[in-house]
């Protein structure tokens, strides 16, 4: 019976004793966040702190719902309709009404009373004590985690420009189409993972960002390449935007735009591919656990192999001193 099925199993007694303990319990399995707003969510989840870490939340702060996704769940106990309104503008949270007065089914995922709550909690333990080692195991949504080609997109999907804001200046690299169509056809999810740190310093906009990005799209769906996904770093150490001194994780050589599509698209990154043509790539590829780094060969390849063998964490990764160098994508197998 494989770990799916065994926790399918559980989940369904869970749910035949309380349809809330077995949400609860999913949301752990999924590795969402327990998020409570009031005094009776509260006390009944103190009986348990064993078993279930909680954040308590002001309802009146915004920022607290915004950073919430569909992953976590908020135990709401207010009767205002405006109140609940406006938690759906926010987040896609999972919202879960405490309260013996009913309200609009649209507005919130289940509505229970203190003692349908008070029931589950008290469930909670031994299910969790036979769920909890599932957790990580497989993916909720999406089916079976697929492998995925990362690139850069500055120098290695398109040419270098620096500093690109222009669509008119967007040129396709020779062999891309032909690649990522192969990988396309063998079933790798296609990837655009670039640092904007022009965003960061103001050199352009998000319209002018936007741009460019739509055209590298455009050029690339004519060629029949679909990208599943493009994610961006806008963040810059000494930004005086807002949005550029936030999420600094998302900036290569830090991990973070890898394990967001790996969420976002159910990705296997044991198993991906990352291409680029600096040697923070490779180090953002190897923090976040890729299989295979390939560096594209150019005219400063030379010092970005420097910085790589000089690494402090290069003993750490499996690729070493062994990756691979090419000077076009007809060089790489997948």
């Amino acid at each position: 019976m494989t770990s799916e099925i065994k926790a399918d199993s559980i989940l369904l007694e869970a749910k035949n004793e309380s349809p809330l303990m077995a949400a609860i319990l999913g949301v752990m399995l999924d590795g969402g966040r327990i998020v409570i707003s009031g005094p009776i969510s509260e006390d009944l989840f103190n009986m348990i702190p064993e078993v279930v870490g909680f954040e308590r939340v002001d309802l009146n702060d915004d920022s607290c719902f915004s950073r919430l996704s569909e992953r976590d769940m908020v135990f709401v106990e207010t009767d205002s309709v405006d109140q609940l309104w406006k938690l759906n503008h926010l987040s896609a949270a999972q919202l879960v009404h405490v309260s013996i007065k009913t309200t609009d089914s649209s507005l919130v995922d289940l509505q229970v009373q203190e003692k349908d709550l008070r029931s589950a909690v008290m469930g909670l333990g031994k299910k969790w004590e036979q769920l909890k080692s599932y957790k990580g195991q497989f993916q909720f949504f999406g089916g079976a985690r697929r492998p995925a080609i990362f690139l850069d997109r500055d120098g290695v999907v398109i040419e270098y420009v620096e500093y690109i804001s222009k669509p008119e200046q967007v040129v396709l690299r020779p062999g891309v189409i032909d690649f990522l169509k192969n990988a396309q056809s063998q079933g790798y999810a296609r990837v655009i993972v670039t640092n904007q740190s022009g965003l960061g310093r103001g050199y352009f906009g998000w319209e002018d960002y936007d741009r460019v990005n739509q055209r590298v799209l455009e050029l690339l769906a004519q060629g029949g390449v679909v990208i599943d996904q493009v994610q961006k770093a806008p963040f810059f150490e000494g930004s005086s935007k807002a949005f550029g001194l936030v999420r600094r994780s998302l900036r290569k050589p830090r991990p973070g735009m890898f394990h967001s599509a790996k969420e976002e698209l159910g990705l296997d990154l044991s198993k991906s591919i990352m291409i680029g043509d600096f040697a923070t790539d490779m180090m953002a590829a190897a923090l976040a656990g890729l299989g295979k780094g390939i560096l594209i060969k150019n005219n400063h390849t030379e010092q970005e192999l420097k910085k790589w063998r000089e690494w402090t964490l290069l003993s750490r990764t499996e690729w070493g001193l062994k990756l691979p160098v090419i000077n076009s994508f007809s060089e790489i197998e997948i």
